[in-house]
């Protein structure tokens, strides 16, 4: 094999290699770590000069914000709410789950975003702030939400617990 072939085999292998994204909203950083592969890094090369915007929080902000696919943030605050904030900045809705700021959200390809709580439930909002459905967990949710290219919910509890939940908010399996 020559070298020019042994490259491009070793191209096409990292790209079979990376984790499809069906599951996740097609936008610029729907959960923890931006994407599939939790590269953490953005596709605008690195933080502005300029502060555009602020949003004073009534508690500490302990979650990575999340950002849907119309530009709308999504954070969970220390004060047990949910907030949704427009890409300028102006607060949407915000949601009472007891989430307090530990589990950052994720946002499913339907828009439907996945936070974890403290009450111990796992909570599924629609864009609009309603909620989708609640399930519960034996324990706090202490970790961000993954989803997998399959559509499963990927978290851990404090109990030292793995759980893996459909979307539907169906247990499949915990570890």
């Amino acid at each position: 094999m020559n070298r020019v072939t042994y490259a491009c085999v070793l191209a096409l292998a990292a790209l079979l290699a990376r984790p499809a994204c069906a599951q996740l909203a097609s936008s610029t950083w729907p959960k923890f770590h931006r994407d599939c592969a939790n590269t953490g890094q953005g596709v605008y090369g690195g933080a502005g000069s300029e502060l555009t915007w602020t949003y004073a929080a009534p508690g500490a902000i302990g979650s990575a914000p999340v950002i849907g696919a119309d530009g709308s943030v999504y954070f969970a605050c220390d004060d047990g709410n949910l907030y949704a904030l427009t890409g300028g900045g102006v607060k949407l809705w915000s949601a009472a789950c007891n989430c307090l700021g530990a589990s950052s959200p994720a946002i499913g390809s339907d828009g439907t975003i996945y936070v974890g709580s403290g009450n111990p439930y796992l909570y599924a909002y629609n864009p609009n702030g309603t909620l989708k459905w609640r399930q519960s967990i034996a324990a706090r949710v202490t970790s961000s939400i993954n989803i997998s290219p399959s559509g499963v919910l990927y978290f851990g509890c404090s109990n030292g617990i793995v759980y893996a939940v459909g979307t539907d908010g169906s247990t499949r399996w915990t570890f």
